[in-house]
């Protein structure tokens, strides 16, 4: 009998262990979860903001390039022009407001864009 209750004690000293081991690590593996999809939406933005650039730099007669210049552009025109971007961040009825300042385009969602 004294056997049984060794090899019981054990198993729940084993069990206590592994769920102690996983209540320290379960932090650590959310963490990790975030800034993946932290890094993941960054990359997304990024990719989507190049598109953008991409679009505006190949219609150089309509956008032109100067210090200040800033262009309003509906995210509808970009997905009529076949362009697709991420729709978490991006909606048919959005404006993206593309302003080009030192050399290169800052793009930001902005629904009372003014061309300047």
């Amino acid at each position: 009998m004294n056997i049984n209750v060794d090899k019981f004690i054990k198993i729940i000293v084993a069990v206590g262990i592994i769920v102690y081991l996983f209540i320290m690590i379960l932090p650590s593996i959310i963490e990790g979860i975030d800034e993946s999809k932290k890094i993941l939406k960054d990359t997304k933005d990024e990719y989507d903001s190049t598109k953008i650039v991409e679009y505006i730099e190949s219609k150089p007669n309509y956008y032109f390039k100067y210090e200040g210049a800033t262009y309003c552009i509906p995210v509808s025109l970009l997905i009529n022009e076949g362009i697709s971007l991420n729709t978490d961040i991006y909606k048919s009825g959005d404006i993206i407001e593309a302003i080009y300042s030192d050399n290169e385009y800052s793009i930001s969602i902005n629904r009372e864009c003014e061309e300047k």
